[in-house]
């Protein structure tokens, strides 16, 4: 067989690995969330599998190197790269619950990746030697050079082509299946040419069987909707409650909004204090929902306030149609949705009269660029005169432990010294729950106190003076301040 077939191969295999390696991120999103810890989990279970597949495979280069081994280690690469997708919808389901943020996206690349990437790590100084031996003049600097050129530039295409096209078309299952079934049938086609023809055509048909079993093995779940997105597993649900039904946008492992089916209410409470911007004082004209959800706060402030105009961004696209489709949201030619990063929108904005961060839902996947000191002046520069910022954030308000909520104040009270905070389930409790932060640009600001609060007809609104969580700043400066340079959001929000 040719030089060229080998190259080729190469560097299929090098963008095999770089496709499972993003293909991993994805899968494990759902359950431990999109966080440095499974960003760091992955690529470590990757190199450590590569490196001992490169061990392994320079072993196996040794004893005689030929096409029929180099066949059975792509059917291996293949079986493994198969069994990804039934093994997670077995394995991650019992491991999200039993296991933190940190050690659960570790212990899921292991059991689901480390063997196909060594096995797929093998191949390189396999491929070495077989340059080595069967091209004349090539020596094995030379031949290692080659390989390792053509197997990186692979790797590159493959890292490109899985984020811009290929997990956007085909989704993670059908892709995980075309890798599996390529690298299968690629290794039985190369055992055919190189054994008696009753064991290849065995080979084949036992490809076509794995790859009938693996695309066959389905999902189970009671979703209305779930899908791939960009950058988040999107899964549209319905509870059924004792006396009503509640359906859920679940945005990977966070319950990002809901509504109620047998009644218009909304169905999260965090979402009335939204209201404040508009209670005693003159409504905003333009505002700003980073963060999309299910357009529920965007379509909530569109039909209060029907002079207004929203933008609303995210960088996830395909929320509003979802959110028309499933969630009673009205497309409006005022709300305009904007598919793009929340900070850097707000740096290329005019000022808004208010703007509302509901981009920290998750303990397990906040944003750390969106809850820095610099984030929040940013946003204290973009707001008019009389602008005001709310912030949903989620935590236990015990300024005793080093969590993430009391950095957040802490990084809040630095940008906004008259800001105040709202427990929204239980201003006394230490149990997680969502706590509103609102502060206008200048000291001048709502009072949740004054009778236009307390004859509102929201039961929030009219008790969000009791909600207040009295804050001393010094008694938060033991926590961290959150900056561009330091945020460890991730570690912070696991120890909730």
């Amino acid at each position: 067989m040719s030089s060229f077939l080998l190259r080729a191969l190469v560097t299929f295999t090098g963008a095999c690995v770089l496709v499972v390696e993003i293909l991993a991120t994805r899968i494990l999103a759902p359950h431990f969330g999109s966080s440095l810890y499974t960003l760091s989990s992955v690529l470590g279970v990757t190199l450590g599998a590569l490196s001992i597949g490169y061990y392994f495979g320079g072993i196996l280069a040794d004893k005689n190197p030929s096409w029929k081994t180099l066949g059975i280690l792509l059917v291996l690469a293949g079986v493994t790269t198969l069994l990804i997708w039934p093994l997670s919808l077995f394995v991650l389901p019992s491991l999200g619950p039993a296991l933190t943020g940190g050690s659960g996206p570790l212990i899921g690349s292991i059991l689901l990746f480390l063997v196909p990437c060594g096995i797929l790590g093998t191949f390189s100084p396999y491929a070495v030697a077989l340059e080595a031996r069967f091209t004349p003049g090539h020596s094995a600097g030379r031949a290692a050079g080659n390989i390792f050129f053509w197997s990186t530039l692979g790797s590159i295409a493959g890292s490109i082509a899985a984020g811009f096209t290929l997990i956007p078309l085909l989704g993670i299952k059908l892709l995980i299946a075309c890798i599996g079934i390529a690298l299968f049938g690629i290794g039985a086609l190369i055992m055919l040419m190189t054994m008696k023809k009753g064991r290849g055509i065995g080979l084949l048909i036992s490809c076509l069987f794995l790859a009938v079993s693996a695309l066959s093995v389905a999902e189970k779940s009671e979703a209305v909707y779930a899908a791939d997105g960009v950058y988040q597993r999107i899964i549209v649900q319905d509870v059924a409650l004792s006396d009503h039904t509640l359906r859920i946008l679940w945005q990977d492992r966070n319950a990002s909004s809901g509504i109620h089916l047998d009644h218009d209410d909304l169905a999260f409470e965090y979402t009335r204090p939204v209201a404040a911007a508009w209670t005693g004082r003159e409504g905003p004209r333009r505002s700003l929902v980073i963060g999309a959800g299910a357009f529920i706060v965007p379509g909530f402030i569109a039909k209060a306030l029907p002079e207004a105009e929203v933008d609303v961004v995210d960088i996830e696209p395909g929320l509003e149609e979802i959110a028309t489709r499933f969630f009673r949201f009205e497309p409006s030619p005022r709300v305009h949705s904007i598919i793009a990063d929340g900070r850097t929108h707000v740096r290329d904005s005019e000022p808004y009269d208010l703007i509302i961060g509901d981009a920290y839902q998750a303990t397990h996947a906040i944003p750390p660029h969106l809850t820095t000191q610099e984030f929040f002046t940013l946003v204290k520069e973009h707001l008019t005169e009389d602008g005001m910022f709310i912030g949903n954030f989620i935590g236990s308000i015990d300024i005793t432990k080093q969590t993430y909520l009391p950095a957040a104040m802490k990084t809040l009270l630095s940008v906004f010294p008259e800001g105040r905070f709202y427990g929204i389930q239980n201003p006394k409790t230490f149990e997680v729950q969502n706590v509103i932060f609102i502060a206008c640009k200048t000291e001048t600001c709502i009072d949740p106190c004054s009778s236009a609060f307390k004859r509102s007809s929201d039961p929030v609104l009219s008790t969000l003076c009791e909600r207040e969580v009295k804050v001393n700043p010094a008694d938060l400066a033991m926590h961290s301040l959150l900056t561009d340079d330091y945020a460890p959001v991730e570690w912070l929000s696991i120890r909730e």
